[in-house]
């Protein structure tokens, strides 16, 4: 028998000190924890304002605090967190801990939760009283999903992630399309060809990127929208200086104004990172370009999202529980992965598309 949370007396704390990917890859499980128990409020720590813009409109947050606000190296801020932690009394709850970080773990530990729930990696497994084995290959969704059967749900999980939208933000995005003449029957294809400045091998060549833009444009039949934000300036620079035609959204945005922008674009392409997570969670179509990373981990679920990659026998190499791991200099497994094989994808997501066979989630 599931030991039941006593509604009366208990709270949730979510420790997601994970990126934009990851604190969407956990909204599944977030949904199916709060349906079980619909009067334990939930509380959740995000690493910075990212994180907090993803859960600021999920219906099923009580509170965020936001550990990054000031400088999270410090030790003041630390015992910050922790003091309002213990005020808000999740001492008498349950810690659910859903990284692989020895600080967050340690966050947890002192934190005086009378149940600690977290993954039991490596040695990580020392900080929680309730240790979940985690597959090597299993999905971050449904891995999430195994944290929170351990805190007693048994509500069946939605695979969906969720991304909401308030109305300025979906307002915004209306007016960046009708002042480059988008209609909304037009065919919209949103392209981010960057990611995390620690991530580069993730990042499939520019040059590639260029040439795929140039192929659509010439099409004549769809539009081609270029997102970016300041880590990849040099990155969009080059591609708008390379391809007339393309529309550029590069302008300082916010991450719900870009979430708006992808959900009225009709197919977005990316590299592997936080950009297809969101747009997966907004419901648009994705194509992520894999190469040093394992899709089994991380790829958005449906049949209205596709995966573009070559099957090296070094690929994948980033070990997905290292924060520090990265691919090799060489990016082999990016460079191998041609222009023709993401046009192939991109003709036939779009013909599934406009004949209804996948169209847009919600």
């Amino acid at each position: 028998v599931k030991e039941r949370i006593m509604y009366t007396t208990q709270r949730i704390l979510l420790l997601l000190f994970g990126g934009i990917g990851d604190v969407l890859l956990f909204t599944p499980a977030l949904e199916a924890l709060a349906k079980e128990f619909p009067k334990v409020p939930i509380d959740a720590v995000v690493r910075n304002d990212n994180g907090e813009r993803v859960l600021k409109y999920n219906p099923y947050i009580n509170d965020i605090i936001v550990y990054g606000k000031n400088n999270v190296n410090r030790i003041s801020e630390r015992f910050r967190l922790l003091r309002r932690i213990k005020k808000e009394k999740h001492i008498t709850s349950i810690t659910i801990c859903v990284d692989f970080d020895y600080k967050t773990g340690l966050l947890a530990l002192l934190s005086g939760a009378t149940k600690r729930i977290g993954p039991n990696i490596r040695r990580h497994g020392i900080f929680y009283n309730v240790k979940v084995p985690i597959p090597s290959h299993q999905h971050f969704i449904f891995r999430n999903y195994e944290l929170v059967k351990r805190a007693g749900v048994i509500q069946p999980l939605n695979e969906t992630m969720r991304f909401y939208l308030d109305r300025e933000e979906r307002l915004f995005a209306q007016k960046f399309f009708e002042s480059h003449g988008l209609a909304t029957e037009d065919i919209v294809v949103g392209i981010h060809p960057g990611g995390s400045p620690w991530r580069i091998a993730r990042r499939w060549p520019r040059d590639k990127y260029i040439e795929v833009i140039n192929l659509l444009i010439k099409k004549g039949s769809l539009k081609v929208i270029l997102m970016g934000g300041p880590d990849e300036r040099e990155t969009v620079d080059e591609i708008l200086e390379k391809s007339p035609g393309v529309i550029p959204a590069n302008a300082p945005m916010t991450l719900g104004q870009f979430a708006a922008l992808i959900e009225r674009c009709t197919l977005f392409l990316c590299n592997d990172g936080g950009p297809t997570q969101v747009a997966a969670a907004i419901g648009t179509p994705t194509i992520t370009i894999v190469g040093p990373t394992d899709p089994r981990a991380f790829a958005p679920i449906g049949k209205q999202h596709t995966v573009v990659k070559t099957h090296l026998p070094c690929s994948p190499c980033i070990d997905c529980y290292d924060y520090n791991s990265d691919g090799c200099e060489e990016q082999t497994c990016m460079k191998s992965i041609t222009v023709s094989q993401v046009m192939e994808v991109i003709s036939e997501k779009l013909k599934e598309i406009s004949t209804g066979t996948h169209s847009k989630v919600f």
